[in-house]
């Protein structure tokens, strides 16, 4: 009888032990699913992702890119009045030399326009009128004032300004401007088409 009990009090706890062992594999199996989803959803988040990247380059690759030169663009600042009679006079000139450098950003600040664009030529120390700040990026690389005033001091100004000009202009700069131009150009063809489509 004694046996027979140690039997059985074996037997149950041989079926503790398998219940046991079935519910760690219950649990194993729930984790692994749960692992399973996790990993699913890291895999579709990366195919995202990836497909959002390639989405991007194509269109980089049907505009181009545009890359800015070293340090910024080349600008030139003028600082102009309504009322200077040298400012009438030179600056049609400086507007005519635009064309003739593109990769340059030519800025007709006029001071007597706005209070802040007042504030900003005296910021730069501007007294006279035309004044010219040559500039790449926030850095100042030549200021060039009017004077007297007449015609010899205005053609000297000219002069002073295109020869900063040519000293600081770089074939990055050219460059660059090419790279606008082209995506400019392909942006207008873009846009055509989607209104030719659009009208269709």
């Amino acid at each position: 009888h004694a046996l027979k009990c140690r039997d059985l009090l074996g037997g149950d706890d041989d079926d503790d032990d398998d219940d046991a062992e079935d519910d760690d594999d219950a649990k194993d199996d729930d984790d692994g699913g749960k692992v399973g989803e996790e990993e699913e959803e890291d895999v579709d988040r990366d195919d995202e992702k990836k497909e959002q990247k390639e989405q991007k380059e194509q269109k980089t690759d049907e505009l181009g890119t545009c890359p800015t030169p070293p340090g910024g663009w080349l600008v030139v600042l003028a600082f102009s009045t309504a009322w200077s009679s040298s400012c009438a006079s030179l600056m049609p000139s400086v507007a005519a030399l635009a064309p003739s450098y593109p990769a340059a950003i030519f800025v007709d600040v006029r001071v007597d326009a706005d209070p802040k664009l007042h504030e900003l030529a005296v910021s730069r120390g501007v007294e006279n009128f035309p004044s010219f700040a040559i500039q790449r990026g926030d850095d100042e690389l030549a200021f060039v004032a009017t004077s007297t005033g007449g015609t010899n001091d205005e053609s000297r100004v000219l002069v002073t300004v295109i020869q900063h000009l040519e000293e600081n202009m770089t074939e990055q700069d050219v460059v660059a401007y090419a790279a606008w131009r082209r995506r400019d150009y392909k942006l207008q063809k873009l846009a055509k088409k989607h209104l030719l489509a659009a009208a269709a």
